[in-house]
């Protein structure tokens, strides 16, 4: 398989005074190259974690181990510098929460040139012209005046979109959008999709997809991996995850669709403090039997790239 990204046995977890919290568990993915990979998940199951992991974007009190390799290297292991030489150059990154991640310092424009600038050498000029261009195909109204503002001076959905720009701006290889349609009406939400689905056609660029929204994820991603409480539960093609789902919770997740009738899952997920000793679904489980809380099921291939981790598949 032609992977630009492998991650191996990925384990992150935080130390807090009531405990650690085990955010990411024995995490193994392949991404190919020129695809759009979906990791998809309720608010809180480790997604959006194992996302930052890859470029060492985590609090300081995070323990990792494992391995991640980009182009065959292995980054995990290289100094903290050289990981940061990559990220906007070979890794780009849409980071969630636009309001947190922009700098209320700094213009708008500012920001968006910065990538082109640093990594494709693109002069002032060029740069502000193509993060117009970028801009407008995002649909960001008057985009030169908006670049001469603030971050405060925009909405949210604007906002998404400078972020959207900032983190395709470098033109990475591997971009990573961590809920990029995110508060966003379904206009622009179309539009950012569009974006996506063009960098991918056009540049050719792989797409790592963090998002709760399985609508977005059904008509962009060509795999997924499905995440629950800290672990990945499902992963295949999309099309076949999706037009037959085996793990219960994703089975839960899509009869959740407002086209399926909005059937909520019983019960919470597990605290990440507190792990269940079994399965981690067990509590919602409706096939669940005694063993399931006393026995952690591995992840198994059932089919050709189609893996599901439940020790009681149809």
């Amino acid at each position: 398989m032609n992977a630009i990204l492998e991650i191996k046995s990925l384990n992150v977890s935080f130390q807090r005074k009531d405990g650690v919290v085990k955010a990411v568990s024995d995490a193994n993915l392949a991404i190919k190259r020129s695809s759009i990979f979906g990791l998809i998940g309720e608010t809180g199951c480790g997604k959006s974690v194992l996302a930052h992991s890859i470029l060492r974007l985590l609090p300081h009190n995070a323990i990792v181990t494992g391995e991640v390799f980009y182009k065959d290297q292995d980054i995990s292991s290289l100094p903290t510098e050289a990981v940061r030489k990559l990220r906007g150059k070979e890794i780009g990154l849409i980071a969630q929460n636009p309001g947190e991640a922009l700098n209320p310092l700094l213009k708008n424009g500012t920001q968006v040139i910065a990538p082109m600038r640093l990594h494709r050498n693109f002069s002032k000029k060029d740069s502000w012209r193509a993060a117009v261009e970028l801009l407008e195909a995002l649909d960001l109204p008057n985009p030169h005046q908006k670049m001469q503002e603030y971050p405060h001076q925009l909405s949210g959905g604007m906002k998404q979109r400078v972020l959207t720009a900032l983190g395709i701006g470098g033109d990475p290889s591997l971009l990573i959008a961590d809920e990029p349609t995110k508060g966003l009406d379904v206009l622009i939400r179309g539009q950012v999709v569009e974006v996506l689905e063009r960098l991918k056609e056009m540049k050719e660029t792989t797409i790592l997809l963090i998002t709760h929204d399985l609508q977005v994820a059904a008509h962009l991603c060509d795999e997924l991996a499905v995440m629950y409480a800290g672990e990945i539960i499902e992963e295949g093609s999309s099309k076949e995850l999706f037009n037959d789902p085996i793990h219960p919770y994703f089975k839960g997740l899509i009869d959740s669709l407002p086209s399926n009738g909005l059937k909520a899952i019983p019960g919470y997920s597990p605290s990440l403090v507190h792990l269940p000793q079994g399965c981690r679904f067990f509590q919602r489980c409706s096939k669940a039997q005694a063993t399931c809380d006393k026995i952690s099921p591995e992840i198994k291939e059932v089919t050709a790239g189609h893996k599901v981790r439940c020790r009681f598949i149809d």
